[in-house]
C-alpha cells in the first residue's frame, strides 16, 4: 500500500477501477461522451445562431404586414382615411374610433379582457 492506503496496483494508473468495467460499457460511455461532445456545440448553434436568425427573417414578414406608410397597424386599426374638412382642406390621417360604450358592462369587460401587449 501506498501513503495514501490505496493498493495502486489495483486501482490501475488512471486511478480509476476499470477492472469491472465490461468492453460494452466502456464502449457505450464513450458514446455518450461523444454524443455530448457533438450535442452541446449543435444545441448552441441552433440557439443562438440559427434561430437568432430566422427570428430577424421572420421580422421582415411581421414588418411587411403590420407596418404601412409609416405608422404601426396596431397604432391605428381603422387604417388611414382621407378627412375633409368644412374649409375643403384635405389630409390623409387615422381613422375614428367610434364612442366607447361607458357602461359598467362593457368598462368590466375592457378591465377583465385588457391586452398588455
Amino acid at each position: 500500500m501506498g501513503s495514501s492506503g490505496i493498493n495502486a496496483e489495483y486501482m490501475g494508473s488512471s486511478g480509476i477501477n476499470a477492472e469491472y468495467m465490461g468492453k460494452k460499457s466502456k464502449r457505450w460511455t464513450a458514446y455518450e461522451l461523444w454524443f455530448i461532445a457533438f450535442m452541446f456545440p449543435w444545441c448552441i448553434y441552433r440557439t443562438m445562431i440559427y434561430r437568432n436568425r430566422l427570428n430577424y427573417v421572420e421580422r421582415w414578414d411581421w414588418e411587411d404586414k403590420y407596418w404601412s406608410d409609416g405608422y404601426w397597424i396596431r397604432e391605428f386599426p381603422l387604417g388611414l382615411m382621407v378627412k375633409e374638412y368644412s374649409n375643403g382642406a384635405a389630409e390623409v390621417g387615422p381613422g375614428i374610433n367610434p364612442p366607447i360604450d361607458s357602461s359598467f358592462g362593457s368598462k368590466f369587460a375592457r378591465w377583465f379582457y385588457q391586452n398588455d401587449s
